[in-house]
């Protein structure tokens, strides 16, 4: 298992914190993910996308990485369109907007799996489309 953060100091803290010899943690900006296409069978990001100004860019690169059939774990706040607009404006942020989620996921060829809203947040499991590369391997 690998987890990323921008902040050396989190990566550094997790580092400490990590009891277990198969997990890595590296450095790394999660719009510029530096891993080859379709590595990982499972993604997961929680409550860090609000945190990133391109998080279109951030969910299509963990789309990348992620191989066909493998599943995308997903859960942050989402922002009502008008709050995301207005964030926008006045700070050059975008914010998740679930329509704006629905789109990405759609585009990216992701297929909902599980879904939960609650006032202001998602949690949301995408099944990544496409074969999964074996004979006989159902797609």
């Amino acid at each position: 298992m690998t987890g990323i953060d921008i902040d050396p100091k989190q990566i550094q803290a997790a580092r400490n914190g990590a009891a277990r010899p198969n997990l890595q943690y590296r450095v790394m900006n999660a719009t510029k993910l530096e891993f080859a296409d379709g590595v990982f069978d499972v993604v997961a990001s929680r409550m860090a996308t609000h945190h990133i100004p391109d998080w279109e860019r951030a969910l299509s690169e963990m789309v990348r990485v992620l191989r066909p059939g493998g599943h995308l774990l997903y859960g942050d706040f989402v922002f009502p369109s008008w709050l995301a607009k207005v964030a926008q404006l006045i700070r050059f942020l975008s914010f998740p907007t679930r329509s704006a989620l629905n789109l990405l996921a759609d585009k990216a060829g992701l297929s909902l799996v599980y879904e939960s809203h609650r006032p202001g947040k998602v949690d949301v499991i995408w099944r990544k489309n496409g074969d999964r590369g074996g004979a006989g391997s159902p797609s």
